[in-house]
């Protein structure tokens, strides 16, 4: 594991409590599916590969954000990422969520699948939208304050009824991108 801490950046870690190996070893690991820059978490990794989260390797997933955020919290907790770091984290990721990740425009669902360009690469997810919005409102219930208002702010457009409606199917408009019509 100390190539992969030098290739994302990170220095062997100490503890504030004992840590058993494994737990280490995962949050190495973990750390190697957040993107730096955009504070999104990657799709997969390969294993044994030196590529990480980043320019080589920018496929996000909505559920695996909202995962990482979990994730995070816990490394705070278990002392092997600063509380003070991890938060900014939360903080970046949750910006990238609102102003950046893609969203239907009629229940305000994320995107399954994006890249660093913030493209719709696949569906857009009510599960996958309420795994990213259980990271968020954890991490919101771990560091309070400014995560909570952020998550408030990020989640209060999305109409979560509309996925578990009992009115059965909701149709949605479909617009022909060569006309701009109805269809």
């Amino acid at each position: 594991m100390p190539r992969l801490l030098s290739i994302i950046g990170l220095a062997p870690i100490a503890a504030a409590v004992q840590v058993d190996p494994a737990m280490t070893d995962l949050f190495q690991f973990w750390s190697a599916f957040r993107d730096p820059v955009t504070g999104a978490f990657c799709d997969s990794l390969q294993f044994g590969d030196t590529v990480i989260c980043g320019g080589g390797n920018n496929i996000y997933s909505s559920a695996g954000t909202g995962m990482g955020l979990i994730a995070e919290c816990v490394f705070a907790e278990l002392g092997l990422l600063p509380r003070a770091d991890a938060e900014r984290n939360a903080l970046q990721t949750i910006e990238t969520l609102a102003t950046q990740w893609p969203r239907e425009h009629f229940s305000g669902f994320w995107v399954h699948f994006t890249n660093r360009t913030f493209g719709v690469l696949s569906e857009f997810s009510t599960v996958d939208s309420a795994e990213m919005a259980a990271g968020v409102l954890f991490a919101a219930n771990y560091y309070g304050d400014a995560v909570t208002a952020a998550a408030k702010s990020l989640l209060a457009d999305t109409l979560w009824a509309n996925a578990i409606a009992d009115s059965g199917p909701v149709i949605y408009p479909v617009v022909n991108q060569t006309t701009g019509l109805l269809l």
